[in-house]
């Protein structure tokens, strides 16, 4: 939204949660992930091209296509053969900063003080369709 702090990240996400409730949809698990600053987001990247250029010959066609366009969706892929490769892949929070640390910490105290569950889900790097 534009403002700092988590504590409106957490209002967000308490909302949409809310309209989950609200609406009746069951089923539904809260993933979480940080993104945290640019210059992680470049650190972790180069870590992973890096990576992913060391095992190229696992990747898909569309793996191969994204290595260097935009590798963090290589882990977003639904390829079975690929998920041993992804699930070892560099994780983007351990590259994350102090600052960047505190304020997803952040968040997840807000929701838990909500008493909303939520789960970790360091592959998560966009919004995921809702499946019951």
């Amino acid at each position: 939204m534009g403002y700092a702090g988590p504590d409106i990240d957490a209002e967000m996400i308490l909302m949409g949660a809310r309209l989950w409730g609200d609406l009746g949809l069951d089923g539904i698990e809260l993933q979480l992930n940080s993104l945290g600053q640019p210059e992680e987001r470049a650190q972790h990247r180069a870590a992973l091209i890096a990576y992913f250029e060391e095992h190229a010959e696992l990747l898909d066609e569309d793996g191969k296509r994204r290595l260097y366009t935009n590798p963090l969706r290589i882990l977003d892929t639904k390829n079975p053969a690929l998920q041993d490769l992804c699930a070892a892949a560099p994780k983007l929070i351990d590259y994350l900063g102090a600052d960047s640390l505190a304020h997803f910490e952040g968040v997840q105290r807000v929701l838990r003080d909500a008493g909303v569950p939520f789960t970790i889900n360091p592959r998560l790097v966009r919004a995921s369709t809702i499946t019951t």
